[in-house]
């Protein structure tokens, strides 16, 4: 009895664990199932809150588009005064339209935009990264979804660095090729160069022992120039007092009357001239002396009569002087 038992007691367990086998394996299979249904909804929740997208919140869609982005990438924040609003869901490029780039904005819903809305491509600093950046002004038209929004690009100082700094690197880099061909050009001149700086060692040694040969003439030309410097010296000593009294003879100059002695003078030419005229025309005793021979004749004549007194004197001398050793004869009356 015991053993029919245990052996019934085997066939029920054994039944047991061929009926329970099954559901385990089934229940295994399925907690793998929902295990990978969960992950992957998290996975893909997780992936869109990192991205910026609440994962309950409803958004509106709206399209911009620029002519370039600067490095502006999905995920990239939407702002309106520095609050977070939105971000840039996809980016894509309008082949038709010459490559402009064309940015889908999610917008919070609650945020009413109107036709005179501006989306602002700005920088978040020099360093930053790229967001667009709302600028709500009045308008009459309120934006719908899927409509488009006006764009703008904000002014930077990286950007404008970037303009300024491109044709600098143009230039810089055509000033190198032009120097690397100057060097290329006159390469062939360094055994020239090093020639002329071997001549010009020699020349400065020749220069040192000339120096040194005529050094003792070089000090006798320097002292020389002491001693022509001290009597320049002196000679300035000397010259001063004759400056000084060239100044007072000039200060002398400078307070004599000049005006007054030039018209003295002037009067006394005047005169003169009038005098010289009289003479030229002969009138006057000066005039007459002059241009009149009669004085001329009268002198002549006199001169022959004192000639002829003269010879008679040495003829006969007695008639005009009469001389008495014994003293003087009285005359008969």
């Amino acid at each position: 009895m015991q053993s029919f038992e245990r052996s019934k007691r085997k066939l029920y367990f054994c039944s047991i664990k061929q009926t329970q086998n099954p559901m385990i394996k089934m229940s295994k299979e399925f907690k793998v199932g929902l295990l990978f249904l969960i992950g992957g909804v998290i996975l893909y929740f997780g992936f869109n809150f990192l991205k910026g997208k609440g994962m309950f919140s409803s958004v509106n869609t709206y399209y911009v588009v620029y002519d370039k982005i600067d490095g502006l990438t999905a995920s990239n924040p939407v702002k309106v005064n520095g609050f977070g609003v939105g971000r840039v869901n996809d980016i894509t490029i309008l082949q038709d339209q010459g490559g402009k780039i064309q940015v889908e904005l999610d917008i919070d819903k609650s945020l009413r935009l109107n036709d005179s809305t501006v989306a602002v491509l700005a920088s978040d600093g020099v360093l930053g990264g790229k967001y667009i950046d709302l600028k709500i002004k009045t308008g009459s038209k309120i934006k719908e979804n899927k409509e488009n929004l006006l764009s703008e690009h904000e002014f930077s100082i990286t950007s404008t660095l970037m303009d300024k700094a491109t044709p600098m690197l143009n230039n810089v880099d055509v000033s190198m090729a032009h120097l690397n061909a100057l060097l290329i050009e006159y390469r062939s001149l360094g055994a020239n160069m090093k020639n002329v700086m071997l001549n010009v060692e020699k020349l400065t040694g020749h220069t040192d022992q000339l120096v040194l040969e005529n050094q003792l003439k070089i000090k006798e030309l320097t002292t020389n120039m002491s001693k022509l410097s001290a009597s320049l010296t002196e000679t300035e000593k000397e010259i001063k007092p004759t400056l000084q009294k060239l100044q007072t003879f000039a200060d002398s100059l400078n307070r004599t009357p000049l005006p007054a002695t030039v018209a003295n003078a002037n009067r006394s030419l005047t005169e003169l001239n009038k005098a010289l005229t009289a003479i030229n025309q002969s009138k006057g005793s000066a005039g007459k002396l002059i241009y009149s021979d009669s004085l001329y004749t009268n002198l002549n004549t006199t001169v022959l009569s004192l000639n002829k007194l003269f010879e008679d004197m040495k003829a006969h001398p007695s008639r005009y002087v009469q001389f008495s050793v014994f003293g003087k004869k009285e005359k008969k009356q």
